[in-house]
C-alpha cells in the first residue's frame, strides 16, 4: 500500500470516528491516546472544546505546550474557559484570551 493510499485511508477514519470515541480519547488517562489526537488528521477533528480539555487534562507544561501547538497547527481555537485562572494560577500562563482577554 503506498503511502498516499495509507494517507487517505487514515484520513477516512478520522472524519468517520464518533464525536463519543473523539470525546474518550480526549479524556483517556492513557497519555499516548490523547496525544494521538493532536496529530494530523485526527487533530484536525476536534472542536475548540475538545482542545481545551486535552490542553488542559495535560499536567506537563511541556506537553501542553506541544498540544497548544497543535490546536494552532490545525487551524483551532481554544475556549474562553481555557483561558481563564484556575486555582489561583493562570493555566495558561503567557497566552491570552482569545477576543482580547
Amino acid at each position: 500500500m503506498s503511502t498516499d493510499t495509507r494517507t487517505r485511508a487514515h484520513r477516512t477514519r478520522a472524519r468517520r470516528t464518533s464525536p463519543a470515541v473523539v470525546d474518550a480519547a480526549v479524556d483517556h488517562p492513557d497519555r499516548r491516546v490523547r496525544g494521538r489526537l493532536a496529530e494530523a488528521p485526527a487533530s484536525l477533528a476536534l472542536t475548540a472544546a475538545q482542545w481545551s480539555r486535552l490542553v488542559l487534562g495535560e499536567s506537563s507544561g511541556a506537553r501542553r505546550e506541544l498540544l497548544l501547538q497543535a490546536a494552532v497547527m490545525a487551524g483551532r481555537g481554544l475556549t474562553r474557559e481555557a483561558y481563564e485562572e484556575r486555582g489561583g494560577r493562570h493555566v495558561l500562563a503567557g497566552r491570552h484570551a482569545p477576543g482580547g482577554g
